[in-house]
């Protein structure tokens, strides 16, 4: 499945199943406004485009790749690329 139907389709498809497609809309549009806003900011920063996301909980740790869920946010949400 291509990461766009996660980011997009998913939580309108899920809208409209429990009939809630209006919050859905107004919840993705927030969403996009968000991560336009995160995108500018990142560029503002002078981030180049490879980052690493990394989650840090007691007794451990994981790196996030850049497929799978992951993938909205780096490649297609923020436009970055994962670390290889």
């Amino acid at each position: 499945v291509h990461p766009e139907h996660y980011r997009r389709f998913w939580p309108l498809d899920l809208g409209l199943i429990l009939g809630m497609e209006e919050e859905a809309e107004a919840r993705l549009a927030d969403y996009e406004t968000k991560l336009e806003a995160a995108k500018a900011r990142l560029a503002d920063a002078g981030f180049d485009d490879t980052v690493m996301l990394v989650g840090v909980w007691r007794g451990g740790f994981g790196v996030y790749g850049g497929e799978g869920y992951t993938a909205v946010l780096y490649r297609h949400g923020l436009e970055l690329s994962p670390p290889t």
